[in-house]
């Protein structure tokens, strides 16, 4: 059966999220130059905010009206973005960035445990359940841990905010799906008010953790925009559109290909030398997503012949 057009647009939202938000660890380590990374968590939910609201408005978008949508928004945004962004941004001040990617590949496993456990919500099955195994070893091979000398010098607390920033991202693909994507809210509006709500939290703390200056330079601080208007903003309604259709365990593999696109990223324009673990562990990383997608299709065509609404073509 030859894919429909909605199906090779899920398809291509979730490369697009993968390339954009692997890309997002090049912005972010030039724009840490200008900034401190409390202050570029706020800047990039901020001009996400901005950019989808100007976008929603020019567009005519339906903004949510519902106090239920609010709420349920609200949730999202404090502990699906402000926490893990806030949690990534205090672990990125005393661990190496490789040390959380490969805490951060555990998002998958997080969002199948909060599904299946506490909102149960989704089915997994057993494809899905083996995508995210033969993902999570394929990261693990990329990633070379053995190269290292080991986890255990680094800061306690910082991974441990590396956890609460997994659960947090799992939190989110699992509430999206189970609390938002029913709502039928417009992705654009939506994403738009998830951005303003999290803006608004980090305002009220903001100040009172960093009030370093901001150094003006513009490459920096154009990647930060970039960053804010694409990787926040933009592609988090592609991730809305993509867990609508494929479900929050298939789209929260996406963090396989973000960890595996920041690798090769690193290669091409940081001359970060690659081995044969990066390619190893790339190709079982594809397979495992491709399970993984091939279990949420099967999961949800069970799903729709149990509820007697014909086959599914998406």
């Amino acid at each position: 059966m030859r894919p429909t057009p909605r199906a090779s647009r899920t398809a291509l939202a979730f490369v697009a999220l993968g390339v954009v938000w692997g890309s997002g660890f090049l912005c972010i380590r030039i724009g840490l130059e200008a900034v401190s990374l409390w202050q570029l968590v706020l800047l990039r939910v901020a001009v996400g905010a901005a950019v989808l609201s100007v976008v929603a408005v020019v567009l005519h978008r339906p903004w949510p009206r519902m106090f239920q949508a609010w709420w349920r928004l609200v949730v999202l945004a404090a502990v699906g973005l402000v926490l893990p962004f806030t949690m990534y941004a205090y672990a990125g001040e005393h661990i190496p960035s490789g040390l959380s990617s490969i805490y951060n590949a555990g998002v998958p496993v997080a969002t199948a445990l909060i599904m299946l456990v506490a909102l149960r919500g989704e089915r997994v099955g057993s494809f899905g359940l083996t995508g995210i195994a033969v993902g999570a070893v394929g990261i693990v091979i990329v990633l070379a841990p053995w190269q290292w000398s080991g986890a255990g010098g680094f800061d306690v607390s910082a991974q441990l905010a590396c956890i609460v920033a997994v659960f947090g991202n799992g939190f989110a693909f699992a509430w999206t799906r189970k609390m938002i994507a029913p709502l039928g809210l417009d992705p654009i509006s939506a994403t738009a008010a998830q951005m303003i709500a999290g803006t608004a939290i980090q305002l009220l703390y903001a100040p009172w953790v960093d009030l370093t200056p901001i150094r003006f330079d513009w490459l920096p601080l154009a990647l930060l925009a970039l960053l804010g208007a694409l990787g926040t903003g933009i592609a988090y309604v592609w991730s809305l559109q993509v867990i609508t259709v494929w479900g929050a365990v298939a789209t929260s593999m996406v963090t396989y290909l973000v960890t595996l696109v920041a690798v090769i990223l690193g290669a091409l324009l940081l001359a970060e030398q690659l081995e044969w673990p990066q390619f190893v562990g790339g190709a079982i990383v594809l397979v495992g997503v491709a399970l993984g997608i091939l279990g949420a299709r099967r999961a949800r065509a069970q799903a729709t012949i149990q509820s007697g609404s014909g086959p599914i073509t998406s």
